[in-house]
Order: C-alpha cells, then structure tokens, then sequence
C-alpha cells in the first residue's frame, strides 16, 4: 500500500515550508528538518546510494554520487523521516542492496515505494511539471530543470499520468 495523498500533501508543505524554488533545495530541507547528512559509505552494501538513521538524527550518504543520484537519493531518505517510516535497517542480500523498514511487513504499507514516490513528488513538483509539459518541454528539458535523471522524470510524469501532447503534422 502507497499512500499517494498523503506524500503529495507532505512534500508539498516541506516545499512551501522551506520556501525552496526550483530546483529544489534538498539539504536546505534537510537541515529544516533537523537532520544532518554524513557522507560516509561505512556500513552501507555495496550498491546503497544512502541510509536514513532515525535514531542518530542523520542521513548517511555515499561519497562521489552524480548530482542527481546524490539529490535523489536524499530526498528519498527525506522521505522515510517525513513520512514517519520508523527505524530503517540497511541489508544486503547478495542479490539486493537496499533499506527496509522494520516493521514493513506487520503493517502493510510500501515505505520504499513511499519513499521514491515521495522524493519524485518533492524534487519535480505537479504543478510545475505539468506548466512546463504545456509549454512543451521534453524529459531531457524536464530532468535538467530539476537536476534528476531522466529516469526520476518519467517515473514522475507516469506518477502524475501526465501524457505528450501529439504534435500535428
């Protein structure tokens, strides 16, 4: 279960909150929110790009990230204390590098799904998006506006259920 409503409500009182523009300001979020980011691998699987540690206040961050990835990435993590996810334990399978909440499983709700959807809603915001879809902006325009990857943007625009306006010859 993903709570839809509820992230797309959060994120956006985060933004308005921190009064953040475009592109919006992850740290600057992160510090609002009391949080501090360490940016250290120690600990992490090899492929987990950051962990969120409620009980130390902190998001740990790889080292040497792609801007996007690192923004996302944050924001993610951002997600998890937002939404009020819990303790996160970090696991690697061998297969899958990832978080995971404690308690997932005794209550049914999706927090990695959350977590992503929640990060997309934050860094590319509806409204937004959907004016510059309007205007006619392309994925590559969209994902270099908001500093994520073109593969945070189409998940953002599928998310939304925006569609291109087909061009008439």
């Amino acid at each position: 279960m993903v709570r839809t409503k509820l992230i797309e409500m959060t994120a956006n009182r985060m933004r308005r909150e921190s009064a953040s523009g475009i592109p919006v300001d992850v740290r600057a979020l992160i510090a609002h929110e009391a949080l501090a980011i360490v940016v250290s691998a120690g600990g992490m699987p090899p492929r987990m790009r950051a962990c969120y540690e409620q009980e130390r206040g902190r998001i740990r961050l790889r080292p040497g990230l792609p801007l996007d990835q690192e923004r996302f990435a944050l924001a993610h993590e951002l997600g998890h204390h937002a939404l009020n996810h819990g303790s996160i334990v970090c696991y690697d399978t061998g297969l899958v590098g990832d978080s995971a909440p404690l308690d997932e499983m005794d209550v049914g709700i999706d927090f990695e799904s959350e977590a992503n959807r929640f990060a997309g809603t934050l860094l590319i915001p509806r409204d937004a998006c959907r004016e510059d879809m309007e205007r006619g902006a392309k994925y590559p325009d969209i994902a270099q506006k908001y500093v994520v990857s073109l593969t945070a943007t189409a998940i953002a625009i599928d998310q939304y259920e925006f569609r291109f306006a087909k061009r008439r010859h």
